[in-house]
């Protein structure tokens, strides 16, 4: 939270062992729902903070409306305390948080902002709650010296949705603010929101692509005009939908209890790829009510295993069902979530939910929908449009003759069901700029074509499995017009472009050109930060 004040200055606390974090849970936590401070303090632990300041907070807009909410939601007043607490991987010998050389910014680690809602006349009525928190992805943290820093990512963690946040410690007369990246977190109160707030609140103010105002829960509430409500009841899609297009964007929803032949992963990833996030419906069976209870948690990357067995060997032993060609999905053991209910950074196994039976008599946890919040421009979804841009691969990959034949392409030729998609999102801009790294000259009619692309484009990246995970390389790309409406891209007229080793395609019309790519490229990377890959 930035420019938000403390009531008196506090000085760096340590936390190095035989510190105890589960201690400090209980000298601020009041009440259930615990987890997910827990599991901020967890992650402190494992990325090795050896001190925090903690410090009550003066009210600023946002608490004081949080204080108001309640008090309309109760009937009665109700006292808000909030306190922060921000860590870091260094013990400055001075305990002086304000000396820049002391306590460089990059040795902050995260932040939390923790609310206390009590009212005066039922001392035993209380609710503790997780209002704001940052945390910077999960890595191993190393401090050498006091003065030097070194960060190592977790090796194949792919956390997409982050942003630079700005977070304020000490008093209006001494001061001072710190950026960090990360994803924002927040938990349902139960009172002034529930677990799709959170997932809102969440998805939005992560994503690096979707710039909106800090989305708070009162935002939500008044977008919806939601004075007091049945907290049990929850927002439904309509309600979320109504919420991301008055902040001027759109959703691309899938209902998976309605259509079993999508896989939800299938569906998940371009978004995930594209730094969109993804609102992912889950139910389970709730033995005491004897009924389907529903949840919500936001995906906001994966982590990928280039060694699963199951992708190749599934196709080679004929296991049902017969896929026609291998999604990246399926390299993706586990996807980044956060869930209010247990914190952030948690790893959801990608086969955990899967609907392996008719989903309205699976009593396991299972997913049931998936709204991605996407630009409002993008009306086209990245699962469909991987699907047209897998048949135009098949057909132009063994429909195409080369003289003089390029080894590459032969390598293609009779692999349908081994060949590799990755489908992405991304701007004509960043696109040709990609491309300029391996083209030198474009003819007339490939600079036009280019040049005519819209602003929102689907690359779906072909290749094959050991180029994929081996080198992190691809064979070709299939181009499809993010804005197409539904009856162009069942026309195919969605089809920008299409290239493989020696050849182009420009247009959904059949005009074949030679092509300077002649081998395999790296992948379309959506982000410059340091990546530790296998």
């Amino acid at each position: 939270m930035e420019n938000t004040f403390a009531t008196k200055t506090e000085l760096l606390q340590p936390c190095d062992p035989p510190f105890s974090f589960f201690e400090l849970v209980e000298s601020i936590w009041e009440g259930a729902y615990h987890q997910p401070f827990h599991r901020l303090c967890t992650l402190m632990r494992k990325m090795n903070a050896r001190s925090f300041l903690k410090e009550e907070l003066l009210l600023n807009q946002e608490l004081e409306d949080e204080k108001e909410m309640a008090e309309a939601q109760r009937n009665q007043p109700v006292d808000l305390k909030a306190i922060r607490l921000t860590f870091f991987c260094s013990l400055p010998e001075s305990l002086k948080w304000d000396d820049a050389e002391l306590l460089p910014e990059n040795h902050l680690l995260g932040y939390t902002v923790i609310v206390k809602l009590k009212s005066p006349s039922q001392p035993q009525s209380f609710c503790t709650f997780m209002l704001e928190a940052v945390v910077r992805p999960p890595s191993v943290v190393f401090v050498p010296d006091q003065s030097d820093i070194l960060i190592e990512p977790i090796t194949n963690y792919y956390l997409h949705n982050t942003q630079q946040f700005h977070t304020t410690i000490g008093t209006q007369k001494l001061s001072r603010t710190f950026s960090i990246r990360g994803s924002f977190f927040t938990q349902q109160n139960q009172l002034t929101s529930i677990c799709a707030h959170a997932a809102l609140r969440i998805a939005i103010n992560s994503s690096p692509i979707l710039q909106a105002p800090k989305l708070t829960n009162k935002y939500i509430n008044d977008i919806l005009k939601i004075d007091k409500y049945d907290p049990r009841k929850g927002l439904n899609n309509e309600q979320i939908a109504h919420v991301v297009e008055s902040l001027g964007f759109i959703v691309h929803s899938a209902n998976f209890l309605q259509n079993t032949s999508i896989e939800y992963d299938h569906f998940l990833y371009p978004s995930l790829e594209s730094c969109l996030p993804t609102i992912l419906g889950l139910e389970h069976w709730d033995e005491k009510a004897q009924k389907l209870a529903g949840h919500v948690v936001t995906v906001l990357g994966h982590t990928t295993n280039s060694d699963r067995w199951e992708p190749e060997a599934r196709r080679g032993y004929g296991s049902y069902p017969i896929k026609h060609y291998i999604s990246s999905a399926e390299w993706c053991d586990h996807y980044i979530i956060s869930d209010d209910n247990f914190g952030m950074y948690s790893t959801l196994p990608s086969g955990s939910i899967r609907n392996f039976i008719v989903p309205t008599k699976n009593p396991n946890q299972h997913v049931s929908m998936a709204m991605s919040i996407v630009p409002k421009c993008v009306i086209l979804p990245g699962y469909y449009a991987e699907q047209l841009a897998m048949l135009r691969a098949y057909s132009l990959i063994d429909g195409v003759k080369l003289s003089p034949p390029n080894i590459w392409l032969d390598r293609m030729k009779g692999k349908k069901q081994n060949l590799v998609c990755r489908t992405l999102l991304q701007t004509k801009e960043k696109y040709l700029n990609h491309i300029n790294n391996y083209v030198a000259n474009f003819t007339v009619k490939q600079q036009n074509c280019f040049d005519s692309l819209p602003d929102y484009i689907w690359v779906s990246e072909v290749s094959l499995p050991n180029i994929f995970t081996g080198n992190k390389h691809k064979l070709g790309d299939v181009v499809i017009c993010a804005n197409s409406t539904p009856r162009e891209h069942n026309h195919g007229e969605s089809l920008a472009l299409a290239w493989f080793p020696g050849f182009i395609q420009l247009g959904h019309q059949p005009n074949i050109e030679q092509w300077e790519i002649g081998k395999h490229v790296p992948l379309i990377r959506n982000t410059k930060s340091h990546l530790l890959e296998w």
